[in-house]
């Protein structure tokens, strides 16, 4: 039956949202608005530029998991094509698939059919984002054997409407056609018709090339998984083409779905790059003598490391012992926290990249010094500012990933709960002050202050802002 329409008619005009709940006719719109109104805080709590496309990929990331689990080790393939003049983007991967029910009740609020423990995403309001946020959506899927395909326009105008003008969108069996689930015994393809006007607008970064949008979706998007406990990323091969705003073509390929680690820019951005433990082992061995420093010790362009949960709560790690409490213990055990540190010599490193490797816009910036919040593998909202009371010019070169296990964000995958958010600026300020040992071996820019000089005279400006405002009449 490969690449057949389903016969089964339960499928063609099937309301995803139907109540069941009101015996009497007069209650049914009751149920109706409070279903809306649930979907509309939905659409409100995702806010990102990227989150359709993290939606997306997270998906598939879940749903070839759960294959291999099943165990099934067939290379695990995303394919993810992005048509900017189209305003549509076709994630497609070669997971589990999806069963009828599923493919029924998949876009019904807080309905989900994942393992909490086991998956990135298990609220059940990211398959109602993408069918009700946009203009239309179309779910093709294969499983034991079957092709399933169906699509729902008009979500976004049923969902943004005050009255009752529009009805609320139904399922319609659609034709299968995945050329790329040919030959994979399972597998699914979801395409969002993103519409005019509606957001993201594809052309807002000025990225037109594959390789890219690869690289954008690295860094905003569960395509840049966060592993930093010793786990292995899964072995997944990513596909991605671009059609441009001239209709032009383009591939880029990654074996690998990793976040980009800052420190990894390289090239001529960050020629010299070394991890803290090595500068920590080499300045012990000099015994405080910097004239024995060596010359690859020396004028590094960034330095990194990252730090286990183990590592966290050692009493024996000089660079962590008596920086948590116990209820910050017990959080970093419960989560199993995770910490990544890069600490560029210069901030400019960051537009550099932007501008000259990624040749985007130039602002804002997309990867840059701030703290990140992380949970089940990939990066949880925007970047944060790591909350320094002083040299606080070091916030814009010190970029600090803090990973959680279970760490439950809200709906829109942007809030975490008080205590996380507080933990992780307690974390990102230590990694700071880890990297604050070191400064003086860092090189500096050519022709201007070096990263030490231009904190402190900072730093001084704040400080005469201050007294200025405490001393009005003092000249």
């Amino acid at each position: 039956m490969d690449g057949a329409v389903s016969t089964d008619n339960r499928l063609d005009g099937f309301d995803p949202l139907s109540e069941h709940l009101g015996e009497k006719a007069e209650d049914r719109p009751l149920f109706e608005e409070a279903t809306k109104r649930i979907v509309g805080n939905i659409l409100k709590s995702y806010t990102g530029y990227f989150d359709v496309f993290s939606e997306l990929v997270q998906n598939s990331l879940d749903a070839i998991d759960v294959r291999i689990r099943n165990g099934n080790n067939r290379q695990g393939i995303i394919w993810i094509k992005i048509n900017v003049p189209s305003q549509i983007i076709t994630v497609t991967d070669n997971g589990v698939g999806m069963s009828e029910r599923e493919l029924k009740y998949c876009f019904r609020p807080s309905v989900s059919f994942k393992s909490r423990r086991e998956s990135r995403g298990h609220k059940g309001v990211g398959a109602t984002f993408l069918a009700y946020g946009f203009a239309g959506i179309t779910v093709s899927t294969k499983k034991d054997s079957e092709s399933l395909a169906v699509s729902l326009s008009g979500g976004r105008e049923w969902a943004d409407e005050l009255g009752t003008t529009h009805q609320r969108p139904r399922l319609s069996v659609t034709q299968f056609d995945v050329p790329e689930l040919t030959v994979e015994p399972s597998g699914t393809s979801v395409s969002v018709n993103i519409g005019r006007g509606n957001r993201p607008d594809l052309t807002w970064w000025s990225a037109t090339s594959a390789t890219q949008w690869l690289e954008l979706l690295k860094i905003r998007t569960p395509l840049g998984g966060v592993y930093l406990a010793g786990q292995m990323p899964p072995k997944t091969f990513v596909d991605v083409s671009v059609v441009d705003p001239a209709s032009e073509t383009t591939a880029a390929k990654s074996n690998s779905v990793e976040y980009l680690w800052p420190h990894e820019i390289g090239g001529s951005i960050l020629p010299k790059v070394k991890t803290v433990k090595e500068v920590q082992d080499h300045v012990l061995r000099c015994e405080g003598d910097s004239a024995r420093i060596a010359a690859e010790f020396r004028n590094p362009s960034a330095m990194w490391d990252i730090w286990s949960e183990n590592e966290l709560l050692s009493d024996t790690n000089n660079h962590w012992a008596k920086t948590f409490d116990e209820d910050d213990a017990r959080l970093i055990r419960t989560h199993k926290a995770c910490v990544y540190g890069c600490f560029v010599s210069t901030a400019k490193a960051w537009t550099q990249y932007q501008t000259d490797v990624l040749k985007i816009r130039r602002n804002p910036l997309l990867l840059r010094g701030g703290m990140q919040i992380a949970s089940d593998f990939m990066v949880q909202g925007d970047l944060g500012v790591i909350p320094l009371t002083s040299t606080i010019g070091y916030q814009a070169n010190t970029h600090v990933v803090i990973h959680f296990t279970d760490g439950n964000p809200d709906m829109g995958r942007k809030v975490f709960q008080p205590e996380l958010k507080a933990l992780s600026e307690k974390i990102a300020r230590q990694a700071v002050n880890i990297f604050k040992r070191y400064i003086y071996l860092m090189r500096e820019d050519s022709g201007a202050p070096s990263v030490q000089d231009s904190t402190e005279l900072f730093n001084w400006r704040l400080a005469q802002i201050e007294y200025g405002k405490q001393n009005p009449f003092d000249f």
